[in-house]
């Protein structure tokens, strides 16, 4: 009979704190998912290590709706959208420096990356360490914060 009575307690208190918060009340929009800058800490393109020159680096920055994508030489521009598994790209935009052909070359490929709609998600490396992982079919980024 004790068992009854715990049951029908619980359940009523659980129908109690599920219940109407109030009119009027909205919740605040979530933020971005994703925030603050981030340094690839390793690539991989077909299953291979993609290597990069030492003067050059994979570096994003998300503040709020925007990022900022740095190789070494220009800086990419970019309006960011984060859905539940996705990263979602738009209004890509570059400066225009001349650059040694392997920036240039690293800034094509880090646009055509970006565009592609990669899908994300962060992996626990260590106990203090998390890393941002972004990926394609073909390519993977992973990052880490900076």
């Amino acid at each position: 009979m004790r068992y009854r009575t715990l049951l029908a307690t619980l359940t009523a208190l659980t129908i109690t704190a599920c219940g109407d918060s109030g009119a009027g009340d909205t919740p605040a929009p979530p933020g971005p998912p994703v925030a603050g800058t981030f340094q690839a800490t390793s690539i991989t393109e077909n299953g291979q290590v993609r290597p990069l020159t030492p003067d050059t680096r994979v570096r994003l920055t998300f503040d709020g709706d925007s990022l900022t994508a740095e190789s070494g030489c220009n800086r990419l521009n970019a309006r960011a959208r984060f859905d539940v598994a996705t990263l979602a790209v738009s209004d890509l935009s570059t400066t225009d420096i001349a650059c040694p052909p392997e920036h240039a070359e690293l800034e094509r490929w880090l646009a055509a990356f970006l565009e592609a709609g990669p899908s994300w998600r962060y992996d626990q490396t260590t106990y203090d360490q998390t890393t941002l992982v972004l990926a394609t079919r073909t390519a993977r980024i992973h990052l880490t914060p900076r």
